[in-house]
């Protein structure tokens, strides 16, 4: 047999799948925050890469699936009564769900105009926590404020980038995206 013949090949979107799947078990089996930002941070990065390479903007691109599967819900009637009335007061989201009522499965989703700056775009993902973690050679002796993690936003930021990428979904995936946030699911 020869090397070829044993070794596994994974691409970088399974790649990615795998590091947020195991993200999102890890965050409800309530372990190490250190180590699920890292994993999901690594899942990130290869998403934003790939979308990058694809010639997609990655933060409007999640935005524009975040309000599109926003407003969809609207339309199906299944926000919570707190959500459908922030829905109710959003002439822009009540306009976009009355388009997707008329437009069906013309809809075109790339109307939804999303704009965010580089710098924007930056802010919103690399977090205190990636830069802490990743650049120790900076500022060896420093510390981090564990409290300061937002795990919750970076993993549901990394669901709706891989399903806007694959158009599907893993159970872990479904289930996160399902309850719409991780924080009340897991107290």
């Amino acid at each position: 047999m020869s090397d070829d013949e044993s070794t596994i090949q994974i691409s970088k979107i399974a790649a990615a799948q795998r590091q947020l799947d195991a993200a999102i078990r890890m965050f409800f089996q309530r372990e190490d925050e250190l180590a699920i930002h890292t994993v999901a941070a690594a899942a990130l990065q290869i998403l934003r890469d790939v979308t990058k390479d694809r010639g997609d903007h990655f933060t409007s691109d999640v935005f524009r699936e975040g309000i599109l599967n926003f407003a969809r819900q609207y339309v199906q009637g299944t926000l919570s009564p707190d959500k459908r009335a922030m829905a109710e007061g959003s002439s822009y989201i009540t306009e976009l769900a009355e388009r997707i009522c008329r437009e069906g499965d013309n809809f075109d989703k790339r109307s939804i105009r999303v704009d965010i700056s580089k710098k924007e775009e930056h802010e919103l993902w690399l977090s205190e926590t990636t830069v802490f973690l990743k650049h120790a050679d900076r500022d060896p002796k420093g510390f981090l404020s564990v409290g300061r993690l937002d795990n919750e936003r970076m993993l549901i930021g990394t669901c709706v980038a891989y399903v806007n990428l694959m158009n599907q979904q893993t159970p872990e995936i479904e289930g996160t995206m399902y309850f719409g946030g991780l924080r009340t699911v897991r107290r």
